[in-house]
């Protein structure tokens, strides 16, 4: 990461099949440690993940070792929220129990950037209301909601003894019809969950999570990670899988004409160097996801988590 880089990757927790770690930071803290830090712990991620996509190609879930169409109520798994045979509404708090949010959510990133980076999750903050979690992952026919406010971390006053405890919420649609719903439960956050979106309630605009391997749309527009993408973009005949989009438009000065072979042999010359042309090109930014409307509030639980924390520089 440059050096002049405003932005500090900080892991708060995480659990690598077992094994946790957690790390704090304040602003005060000298930014070097922290880079060395964020390289370690990003590296590690990233291991974790191309497990988990060699797994997930060949149709096994990289944490249970079984098949991703099996269903054991013995062994709870993120990979049931791909809705193997036998798994019900029901089994949804069974599953928030042994896994965390940041597990959970992280996971179905994972799961959805197979089809294509960042296209199949939004969470971009300028389409949200505010909240601490806000977003909508999609995956062929299913597709999941997280949602967590500032009044679900610290909990309702006056309500059910469950939702009085720091918590998120989740809506399940399957086939575009609801298969869980925002007011069905209150799940709860486990420590390491809480730690972090506290964290980042107290700091407001100065610290985001970032998930390894699970970019969303927020990720890929925002202005530093789209900087590092156009730094390494290249041509692509798959465009409906391309992470960045771009359009150039050539513009003939007044009373000139512009030649369809000087043209052509420009774009042959882009392709042959293996990069873009490198005629500056306007970014039309294209959401393919809409946040379900927020009905209600919600809660979580505990394994993988391999979100980091992005802050940024303080003032």
């Amino acid at each position: 990461m440059p050096s002049q880089a405003p932005r500090l990757r900080v892991r708060t927790a995480r659990e690598l099949r077992g094994c946790s770690q957690a790390i704090v930071t304040t602003h005060g803290t000298s930014p070097e440690p922290l880079v060395d830090i964020n390289e370690r712990i990003w590296k590690e991620a990233l291991e974790e993940h191309k497990l988990f996509s060699e797994a997930f190609k060949a149709g096994q879930c990289y944490l249970c070792d079984d098949a991703l169409t099996k269903f054991d109520q013995a062994k709870p798994c993120p990979h049931w929220l791909l809705k193997p045979e036998g798994f019900g509404k029901n089994h949804f708090e069974c599953l928030a129990k042994h896994h965390s949010w940041n597990a959970l959510e992280s996971y179905l990133r994972w799961v959805a950037n197979e089809e294509g980076t960042a296209k199949d999750i939004n969470d971009l903050a300028a389409e949200g209301t505010g909240k601490l979690v806000e977003l909508t992952i999609r995956y062929k026919s299913l597709e999941w909601s997280f949602s967590c406010g500032a009044s679900d971390l610290s909990g309702h006053e006056g309500g059910a003894e469950h939702s009085k405890r720091p918590h998120y919420h989740v809506q399940m649609y399957v086939d575009r019809k609801p298969f869980i719903q925002y007011n069905d439960f209150h799940l709860p956050l486990s420590d390491a969950d809480v730690a972090g979106l506290e964290y980042m309630r107290q700091n407001p605009g100065k610290v985001r999570r970032l998930v390894p391997g699970g970019a969303g749309a927020n990720d890929a527009l925002d202005e530093y990670m789209l900087g590092q993408h156009l730094d390494r973009v290249k041509p692509s005949e798959e465009v409906e899988s391309a992470l960045v989009k771009l359009r150039t438009i050539i513009v003939a000065e007044p009373g000139k004409k512009i030649s369809g072979d000087d043209l052509y042999h420009l774009i042959q010359a882009a392709k042959a160097e293996g990069g873009a042309a490198n005629a500056p090109a306007p970014i039309r930014r294209s959401n393919h996801l809409a946040h379900r409307p927020h009905q209600s509030i919600m809660r979580s639980s505990a394994l993988a988590t391999l979100s980091i924390l992005a802050a940024s520089a303080a003032p």
